[in-house]
């Protein structure tokens, strides 16, 4: 235990139960009355031309790969009867589409397949392979189109024009095989007169960075086996330097215990010898062709490292006190100019620098950079974001990644600040103001920005007025917005990144002293300052992994999923930014009403309704309105983008973490954890013990749950998660009922009994919450009959679900972290104390238990 008030957190006690899961049942499609000859003929005839076009292509690597389009996805296990290898099913700008591979030539078994589907039914009344020969549309050859990527789709490739692309190689599973792709396109790129400078090979991805002419970047196009080029992203951060101040004002700590948490920060590198770093930092080291060291050049990185390190610098500033708890590493991948290096996949320099430092015990890693050309507007996850779910799974580290800056405004005209104010923060839920790669990570912590207290005074000078954009807690104008890959809550979490302001009389955009995020100057020995600011969710991002650091100072042996579930967990919704979002939904609808007023549509519109308290609006009234005809597009498109009631967590995630409540429980607030594992398609039940005089009382109590785990991932399939995690808290039902519900059935076997009302209610639904690797919901009550009605004692059922894993990957950790907490009246209520009793007598009964078993297998032997 700990001093008053700061208890340690406590184990969270699992049942006994590791049982195989119910699986749901999906219904099936209906084709409707399709001729399977006429069909099958013409899937025949489109198979037969794509095979004799690909033969026919002048190409050095000749594969069998080409496109399906179809109604409903097609079964991988079919598939795999005829031979064939699903590459991906992530359709080309989200459409109904997959890639297929076969290494038979002549596809003898798909053949023979289809012409028994096109003898129509059997005697079991339907065709065979009726499900997916059925599905199919179109079966198409791949194009030079279908593989330029996002960027190169926007320009005109010219012959003489010099390209530097990466060059991404279909993954056909086997790393030997892969391997001598890479060799086979290398020396054909030589040869026609290009360079390959570096390749990377990843679990689901080959990539390779490639430099040459427009010809030859024609010729790549047209191979069998690439899957996709692009241009490389450009520059991607920028710095203004302020501040002025001395060391001799200050406290310096002396160097960090040798086995204190270790963190690296990957940017621009990090200064050497800046007075308040040089304790802590013990190595910098530069990953990428012509980086001769990991000192900063650009100053970026050591203000990342900075905050990382002392997490609230204006805070020590005004403690006079720089006292180092962690062990700081630089990775250097950026240039001088904050661009990557050409030369170097940039996969290549994060996995080097990972598992550099991996090897010497680094566990917490800082990402404040991103490509922001690459924006994430759903489709196929990036292979930098991909490999980083890698290593975080492989390695069980934590990573932080900041979600990106937003630049283009959509009033660039000086003339029109006004606009830019009154925009704010519409033009943050565009699709051009997207989160950016690698911030899609599904197993890193992606972080957002909000606006701090600021603390420049509007002055009226010459008529110069400085307005800040963002009010105390609202996004920062520049942090982009979520969601990430599949819908997943991305952001998770939120730190604080500056704000922008306003001159009036110049009509510019600003980010002075008042509103910026101070840190370290990597300048200090040119400029004798030792601090400077700036703004950017680059400065919000390294608050997130100072605390996971403290975490891990405190609690030694946290796996990565039980840091992420534990800051998650200690998150307070930023209740600034839920205001600012129903205010302008309440806009929006106002805005849609009077529109459809002007039009004389009142009438026509009877799902519209304006009353003394507002216009209500929902789901269902925005369906309406999208199917009325008699509004108009324009309309239509405002009604689709006005924001739902969980639109906020776009911008900042589950919130704000706090500090205490990471690290500490108290008498009020006790934090349970459990670090396990689970195999697939299986669930597993723990016990939340709420004590009954708690219950009791009168006043709110809130139980939060949050479930961590790193799944496999594959950025070529739909579904980018290997397997799905979720959970469910179960009120007044014994164990054995609860079993019963949830496991699964034999054949001939009564149906499972339904939970009904012993299901809690969660503030966030499991279907929002799906595809996300943090998930995190609370439930409230505060009836004082809770405990007559219930008793002490509720469950909690964590889920795993197969996507296209299968039960040969055995079992997978994940952590489940559980927060108790009374917010009523009541001072003394003694929770932490009551539950660790509890804890305690329950752990005496498992022992006394294996003390009789031990006994009994003595006796028998």
């Amino acid at each position: 235990m700990e001093k008053n008030g700061e208890l340690l957190h406590l184990p969270l006690l699992k049942s006994d139960t590791d049982k195989e899961r119910r699986k749901r049942k999906f219904p099936g499609y209906d084709y409707g009355n399709i001729d399977c000859k006429k069909h099958g003929e013409k899937i025949e005839n489109e198979m037969t031309e794509v095979i004799s076009k690909i033969k026919s292509k002048p190409v050095i690597d000749p594969a069998l790969i080409f496109k399906v389009i179809y109604q409903q996805p097609l079964d991988e296990g079919k598939l795999n009867t005829l031979n064939l290898t699903l590459l991906s099913n992530v359709g080309s700008q989200g459409g109904n589409d997959c890639i297929l591979f076969s290494d038979n030539e002549q596809m003898q078994t798909f053949f023979e397949k289809i012409n028994l589907y096109k003898q129509g039914a059997t005697i079991n009344k339907t065709p065979h392979y009726n499900d997916f020969f059925s599905s199919i549309i179109d079966v198409l050859p791949l194009t030079a189109e279908d593989r330029k990527g996002h960027r190169l789709r926007n320009i005109e490739i010219n012959n003489a024009d010099d390209y530097w692309v990466n060059l991404e190689l279909w993954h056909l599973g086997d790393r030997q095989l892969m391997n001598n792709k890479i060799e086979t396109y290398k020396n054909y790129i030589n040869e026609l007169g290009g360079r390959v400078t570096d390749d990377c090979l990843g679990n689901s991805f080959c990539l390779l960075r490639v430099n040459c002419n427009g010809t030859i970047l024609k010729k790549l196009l047209e191979e069998d086996n690439v899957c996709e080029i692009d241009l490389i992203p450009e520059k991607i951060i920028e710095l203004y330097s302020l501040i002025r101040k001395e060391a001799k004002d200050f406290n310096i700590g002396s160097k960090p215990p040798e086995d204190a948490p270790k963190i690296c920060i990957i940017d621009s590198g990090i200064s050497y010898g800046h007075p308040l770093l040089e304790n802590a930092a013990i190595d910098t080291k530069a990953f990428g062709h012509g980086l001769i060291d990991g000192i900063d050049e650009n100053g970026h990185g050591t203000l990342v490292a900075s905050i990382a390190l002392y997490d609230d610098i204006e805070e020590c500033l005004k403690a006079n006190e720089f006292i180092p708890r962690f062990n700081l590493y630089g990775a250097r991948v950026l240039n001088k100019n904050c661009e990557f290096p050409k030369e170097k996949l940039i996969e290549n320099q994060i996995t080097e620098a990972i598992t550099y430092y991996h090897k010497i015990g680094c566990r917490i890693f800082n990402l404040s950079i991103g490509i922001e050309s690459d924006i994430y507007n759903g489709g196929k996850q990036f292979t930098l974001a991909q490999r980083i779910d890698e290593m975080c799974r492989d390695y069980d580290i934590f990573v932080s990644i900041s979600i990106g800056n937003f630049r283009d405004l959509p009033y660039s005209d000086r003339k029109k600040w006004e606009e830019t104010i009154n925009q704010y923060p519409y033009y943050l839920l565009e699709s051009n103001s997207k989160l950016i790669n690698p911030a899609t990570a599904a197993n890193a912590l992606t972080v957002g920005s909000l606006a701090g207290e600021s603390k420049i005074t509007v002055r009226e000078e010459r008529g110069v007025q400085l307005i800040p954009i963002a009010k105390y807690n609202q996004p920062s104008p520049f942090s982009r917005t979520g969601f990430g890959v599949n819908n997943s809550i991305k952001p998770e979490v939120c730190g604080y990144g500056g704000n922008w302001v306003i001159n009036a009389y110049t009509q510019d955009i600003t980010s002075p002293l008042g509103v910026g995020i101070i840190g370290c100057n990597s300048k200090f020995h040119e400029e004798n300052i030792l601090f400077t600011s700036d703004v950017g969710t680059s400065f919000a991002t390294p608050q997130i992994t100072h605390l996971a650091a403290e975490i891990l100072l405190k609690y030694k042996r946290m796996s990565a999923n039980s840091i992420r579930a534990l800051i998650v967990n200690s998150c307070n919704s930023v209740g600034e930014t839920v205001s600012l979002i129903e205010q302008v939904k309440n806009e929006m609808v106002e805005a849609v009403y009077e529109k459809i007023k002007s039009q004389k549509l009142v009438s026509k519109c009877p799902e519209l309704v304006k009353t003394e308290r507002g216009i209500k609006f929902n789901e269902d009234v925005r369906k309406k309105l999208m199917e009325n005809s008699f509004i108009n597009d324009q309309i239509k498109e405002l009604v689709s983008k006005i924001p739902d009631k969980n639109t906020y967590l776009k911008f900042s995630g589950y919130g704000k973490p706090d500090l205490q409540r990471a690290l500490y429980s108290n008498e009020k607030k006790v934090t349970l954890i459990a670090q396990d594992e689970i195999e697939i398609d299986h669930f597993k039940i723990f016990e939340v013990y709420v004590p009954g005089e708690i219950a009791e009382l009168k006043g709110k109590k809130i139980i939060t749950t949050t479930l961590a785990f790193s799944p496999l991932t594959r950025h070529t399939r739909k579904e980018y998660l290997g397997y799905d995690m979720s959970f469910k808290l179960i009120r007044g039902m014994s164990l054995e009922n609860i079993i019963d519900v949830f496991r699964k059935r034999e054949k001939g076997e009564d149906v499972s009994p339904k939970l009904g009302s012993k299901d809690c209610s969660l503030s966030l639904g499991t279907n929002l919450l799906k595809n996300s690797t943090v998930k995190s919901s609370s439930y409230e009550f505060s009836s004082p009959k809770f405990y007559k009605n219930y008793g002490e004692v509720l469950y909690l059922v964590v889920f795993n679900e197969s996507k296209w894993v299968d039960d040969t990957y055995g079992k997978e950790p994940y952590s489940v972290v559980v927060t108790i907490e009374y917010v009523g009246d009541e001072i003394e209520v003694g929770l932490y104390t009551k539950i660790n009793q509890h804890i305690k007598e329950k752990l005496n009964e498992v022992k006394e238990k294996e003390k009789v078993r031990s006994n009994v297998i003595k006796i028998r032997s």
